[in-house]
């Protein structure tokens, strides 16, 4: 069985992907989201950057959608003040993807610091980030979408 984590993760080795929704969207977003699950209990430090990939992957995924130019010389904080711009994010969102990113930042830099704790935290911040993504992006798809 799976241990609980608020709000709405379960991590269990055997169970389903609490982010199963994404592979309507795009099998990048679920892959990158399923492997950073699959990495919180042996390694926190690999799921801090597999959901920093996934914050870059849901960036570029909504800019491609409304237009914004996007690319290896774009830089995810330019990208998402674009995204910003165009969309007006309503704060949480924007909070969101910038603690995914800065999170993520540092532990690519600082490999041996991460904590089960910082993983945790922003595997529950990168799901709720994927549930408003899949809300808004999923059409007819999503009314009725209960996240678990």
């Amino acid at each position: 069985m799976g241990q609980e984590i608020n709000p709405g993760i379960s991590l269990a080795m055997e169970s389903k992907s609490n982010f199963e929704f994404l592979k309507h969207h795009n099998e990048l977003l679920f892959k990158l989201a399923e492997t950073a699950e699959r990495c919180f209990i042996p390694d926190p430090n690999t799921t801090l950057v597999k959901l920093r990939q996934l914050g870059e992957a849901l960036a570029q995924n909504i800019a491609a959608r409304v237009g914004i130019e996007y690319g290896e010389n774009v830089k995810q904080i330019e990208l998402l003040r674009e995204l910003d711009y165009k969309l007006r994010l309503d704060p949480k969102i924007k909070n969101a993807f910038h603690n995914i990113r800065k999170q993520g930042n540092d532990a690519n830099h600082q490999f041996d610091s991460s904590t089960h704790r910082d993983a945790l935290a922003v595997l529950q911040i990168s799901w709720a980030l994927s549930c408003w993504f899949h809300k808004t992006f999923a059409g007819e798809t999503a009314n009725n979408f209960k996240p678990r």
